[in-house]
C-alpha cells in the first residue's frame, strides 16, 4: 500500500506544482483547446474523486459528487484541499471493501453496485489523475507558453518503464 500512497502523493504534488504557477484568471479562464472548460475543471473533477473516495464510507459514488465551483476558481481553494487529500492518503492503514455505485445510462434507475476496494479505487483515482494530468498539459502548452512541464507530467508510470526500458536497451 506504500508504495501507491507515495506514487499518488508525488502526482499530487506534480499537479500542486501547476496550479501553483498559474494565476487565478489562468486557472479558470475556459480555453479553446478545452472546448471552453478550464485547467480549474479539470482539478475540481480530480478533488471530488479523491473526496468521494476518502469519505471512507461503504458505498461509493463518483456521480454523486459535491461540485464545488470555488474549486475551479480558486487556485488557492484547490492547493489547499489537495495538501489535505495528500494528508488524508498519507494516513491510510489498510485496505477496506467498498461497494461502487456506478450508473451507465440514462436512467436513473440503471445503477450498478460492484465491489471493490480501498486499495483498488486509490489505484483508480491515481490513474483518473494522470490522465487528466495528459490533457492539462496539453492545455498549457497551447496556451501558457512560459510555463515549463516536467518531461514526465501526465505520464502513466507504466509508460515511463517502458520509455526509459527502451531508452537503456537502444543506448546498449
Amino acid at each position: 500500500m506504500n508504495h501507491l500512497k507515495n506514487a499518488t502523493i508525488s502526482v499530487l504534488n506534480q499537479l500542486e506544482d501547476l496550479i501553483s504557477k498559474l494565476d487565478d484568471k489562468e486557472y479558470a479562464f475556459g480555453l479553446k483547446t478545452f472546448h471552453g472548460s478550464s485547467i480549474g475543471q479539470h482539478v475540481r473533477h480530480v478533488i471530488e474523486f479523491y473526496q468521494c473516495l476518502l469519505v471512507q464510507n461503504e458505498l461509493l459514488d463518483y456521480d454523486s459528487r459535491q461540485r464545488d465551483l470555488e474549486l475551479e476558481n480558486r487556485r488557492e481553494k484547490a492547493i489547499s484541499e489537495l495538501k489535505a487529500i495528500k494528508y488524508q492518503i498519507n494516513t491510510l492503514e489498510k485496505d477496506t471493501p467498498v461497494f461502487l455505485n456506478s450508473n451507465f445510462s440514462n436512467s436513473s434507475t440503471h445503477v450498478l453496485a460492484a465491489p471493490s476496494s480501498l486499495l483498488r479505487e486509490l489505484a483508480y483515482n491515481l490513474e483518473h489523475t494522470v490522465h487528466h494530468m495528459a490533457i492539462l498539459r496539453i492545455g498549457v502548452e497551447h496556451n501558457f507558453e512560459n510555463i515549463k512541464m516536467p518531461e514526465n507530467f501526465g505520464v502513466a508510470m507504466s509508460t515511463q518503464r517502458n520509455n526509459s526500458t527502451q531508452a537503456s536497451s537502444q543506448s546498449a
